[in-house]
């Protein structure tokens, strides 16, 4: 190859590549003899295939000798990229840098400058870049070198995280590029928006009024709308991106988006399902719920003007899951805009709800079942809400600190004293005691004992033979005859302790001293270092413990347990005895609160009866979703679903409730206490 021909391939390739155009100035550089041509030659022949070492030495022999040649510049650009890509940044900038000083006006300076941004982005110095691009006179550069300073410097400001610098950038980038070189530009643009927020995508698709790219800024908002559950508002986007830019890549995927929210997120009129146990051994269960929905029905339609009306299709899980799963997939081709229920098969239930893509608020206490998918909802009294609901009040209210755990040695107990024990310490306060017992016992003498320090024999009439235990059914045992707590084998011995005589004036004051339990022992004080002592078990079994507590004079400390002892049961069986008691219930019939009274007055005169947590909770679920559909803008499920999850707290008459990020209920509880024979509300603020 000739040497005229050699440097027109030199120049060509690091300075013009992709350009399409001569530089100014080329012919009149390439008609003038150079000397040490042979040289530069062999630099280049060398550098073209490969051999970069050669090239280096080469083209430095070539600088120090012909320091004044026109092709200096040409090979410190060369010996610029060689210490480049052999990662030597500092000798390859310090070349690069002498170019500049030294040769200004070159063709070759810019391209230097480029290749400066280059090395300082390897580097990881992403300010550096930020601060050389500034500095950079976009207009003199040529267009192709112009792009790369734009894609490098977006590079580096999505590296600082600096999303509106990133988008500057590649904004410039794009209305550089031509079409063969638009889809890389297009990749960083998609990435930076992603990252934008609303408002700021917002700001830009006005600022360009219409010109490119606003056709990607408006496809990236309609996504946003609908991630954020503005169903409409990202449809609206999506349709108007459509019919402005019918041509664009990504009109096709915004049309196919349009088609399947309309298919599959859209919902007919203001109707909900109700999957419910209501045939089978949980029919009791689930015909209470339904009647707490049928309320909702009718109040919601009193309260809302919603049109058309609010509605509800009710089909019959059987507790079978596979009943359940075919309900689900009937409900959401009815075009429901959501379901509630079931009871028992929840998580079947769930599994297709979440496949649909119809949201549903499950009616359980199974854990996790909230974390099966986004449009997984549940609402429930759990054992985390009682625990947290009482030490809660007995810690920041009450100012206790010092706990001690009494609890059966089965999955139930072992619970709850754990939930139990966790609470405690959140809320700063200390557990001095935990011991377990035979759930199949009734004498608790030795727990007990071991609690206090005391090693005395139980009395005769307070220890008897041991009887079978309960099998705990959920949240079932304390809702229907078919799971009873205790065997009725246990009966006798509850009423010969609930006919015990109680002292006078034990009615009076809840929270005064209770009686002496007659030990007549005078041996050993017990040594009672806690506050409260927890016992979370059924109200047959913790109405023998307490006697038996009294018993060793354990009266001046609060009695805790489960929502298991708002039961006629416990003071049947406990009498006097139970004082200073706090009770986690997830819904109190007879409270004053003006929701609940209006509530139950009308339940009663619809159905003839008290209502319980059961139909409670089912009207508030129902309630919970009629309110949501009644705004005018929820026109789609997933709409539902996200005003769910950011709604304020719904007054509800089971309390106040919310919903996390997963879709898991947090809910105020109501804490009951004892007073001359029947249950009180405590009347404390609380707030999910």
């Amino acid at each position: 190859m000739r040497s005229k021909d050699i440097i027109l391939f030199t120049l060509l390739v690091v300075f013009v590549s992709g350009c399409g155009r001569q530089i100014r100035g080329m012919g009149e550089l390439l008609k003038k003899p150079e000397p040490g041509a042979a040289l530069f030659e062999s630099a280049e022949n060398k550098y073209s295939s490969g051999r970069y070492d050669e090239a280096l030495r080469l083209y430095s022999s070539y600088i120090d000798t012909y320091s004044e040649s026109n092709l200096v510049p040409a090979a410190l650009m060369k010996t610029g990229m060689i210490l480049a890509g052999k990662k030597e940044y500092d000798k390859a900038g310090e070349t690069f840098g002498r170019l500049i000083r030294k040769y200004p006006k070159s063709i070759f300076s810019d391209q230097a400058r480029i290749q400066m941004l280059e090395i300082s982005f390897d580097r990881g110095r992403f300010k550096e870049v930020l601060s050389m691009a500034l500095r950079l006179s976009y207009k003199s550069l040529p267009r192709p070198l112009a792009l790369r300073a734009d894609i490098i410097s977006g590079d580096a400001a999505m590296a600082l995280n600096r999303t509106r610098d990133a988008y500057t950038a590649f904004s410039a980038a794009y209305a550089r590029a031509r079409e063969s070189e638009k889809k890389e530009v297009t990749k960083r643009l998609m990435a930076v928006l992603s990252r934008m927020s609303f408002d700021e995508i917002a700001a830009g698709i006005t600022s360009l009024s219409g010109r490119p790219p606003a056709g990607y800024l408006m496809y990236r908002q309609g996504l946003n709308d609908l991630a954020a559950g503005r169903i409409g508002d990202g449809l609206d986007m999506l349709r108007d991106f459509v019919k402005r830019f019918p041509g664009h890549e990504f009109s096709a995927r915004a049309e196919k988006e349009i088609t399947d929210l309309m298919s599959v997120t859209y919902f007919k009129g203001h109707e909900i399902g109700c999957l419910l146990p209501l045939s089978g051994k949980y029919r009791a269960i689930g015909e209470k719920a339904l009647r707490g929905a049928e309320l909702a029905v009718a109040e919601a339609g009193k309260r809302y003007a919603m049109k058309p009306p609010p509605g509800i299709f009710v089909y019959d899980s059987a507790a079978d899951p596979t009943t359940a799963r075919k309900a689900v997939k009937a409900l959401s081709d009815k075009r429901v805009a959501a379901i509630m229920g079931p009871i028992v098969t929840a998580e079947d239930a769930a599994d297709a709800a979440q496949a649909e893509g119809v949201p549903i608020i499950t009616l359980t206490q199974k854990p996790g079942i909230a974390e099966k998918g986004d449009m997984v909802f549940r609402n429930f009294l759990t054992p985390e809400m009682q625990v947290e609901g009482q030490v809660s009040y007995t810690s920041e209210i009450l100012g206790l600190k010092r706990y001690a755990i009494l609890y059966p040695d089965e999955a139930y107990g072992k619970t709850f004293m754990n939930l139990f024990w966790d609470a405690v310490i959140r809320h700063g306060g200390e557990i001095v005691g935990v011991e377990p017992y035979n759930p199949r016992r009734t004498d608790f003498s030795r727990p007990i004992k071991k609690l206090v320090g005391l090693y005395y024999t139980l009395p005769a009439d307070l220890k008897k033979s041991p009887v079978e235990d309960f099998a705990t059914e959920d949240f079932l045992m304390n809702e229907t005859p078919v799971c009873r707590i205790f065997f009725d084998g246990i009966d006798q011995l509850v009423k010969a302790v609930a006919e015990r005589q109680p002292p006078p004036g034990w009615e009076e004051d809840e929270y005064g001293a209770a009686a002496a339990g007659g030990r007549k022992e005078n041996k050993k004080e017990p040594i009672i270092d806690f506050d409260a002592v927890f016992i979370p078990d059924g109200p047959k079994k913790a109405g023998l413990i307490i006697p038996q507590l009294r018993y060793y004079d354990i009266n001046d400390v609060f009695l805790m347990g489960t929502n298991l002892w708002h039961s006629p049961e416990l003071i049947k069986i406990a009498r006097y005895q139970i004082k200073k008691a706090v009770i986690p219930e997830g819904f109190f019939a007879n409270s004053r609160r003006k929701n609940v009274v209006s509530f139950v007055g009308a339940f009663k005169k619809t159905f003839g009866y008290q209502p319980g947590f059961i139909e409670a909770v089912s009207y508030d679920s129902a309630m919970i979703l009629f309110e949501t559909l009644a705004r005018p803008e929820i026109e789609y499920r997933t709409a539902l679903r996200a005003a769910m999850i950011n709604m304020p707290a719904f007054e509800g008459v089971t309390g106040k409730t919310m919903f996390d990020e997963n879709g898991d209920a947090k809910k105020s509880i109501y804490l009951l206490k004892t007073r001359r024979g029947s249950f009180r509300e405590i009347s404390v603020p609380q707030s999910p």
